[in-house]
């Protein structure tokens, strides 16, 4: 069952938990299951670190990275998200969905 062998990575849960779910009422569709199941890396991050991260350039700093490209830039943030979860599962993370 392909909802149950992969999850999105989110930085918060605001674009699945709200902006896409109005997004598809307003088109009168529901929300795929694909897309009611993700990690919010804030969550996975501060359980990992006992840390509460600011924001996806708060949790770069935090790993000794650089934001790399623009922030809030679709592209970029997917880039340095998945740098972020790289670093995580260098340090022992194992990936969980965090959204209920």
């Amino acid at each position: 069952d392909l909802p149950k062998k992969f999850l999105f990575v989110t930085c918060g849960d605001w674009d699945l938990s709200s902006c896409l779910p109005r997004q598809l009422h307003y088109h009168k569709q529901s929300v795929p299951m694909i897309y009611q199941r993700w990690i919010n890396i804030k969550h996975a991050f501060r359980a990992l670190y006992k840390i509460k991260p600011l924001g996806m350039t708060h949790m770069l700093s935090l790993l000794d990275m650089e934001l790399i490209g623009r922030h809030h830039s679709g592209i970029d943030d997917c880039r340095n998200i998945t740098r972020i979860c790289c670093g995580m599962l260098q340090d022992g993370w194992e990936p969980k969905q965090t959204n209920n």
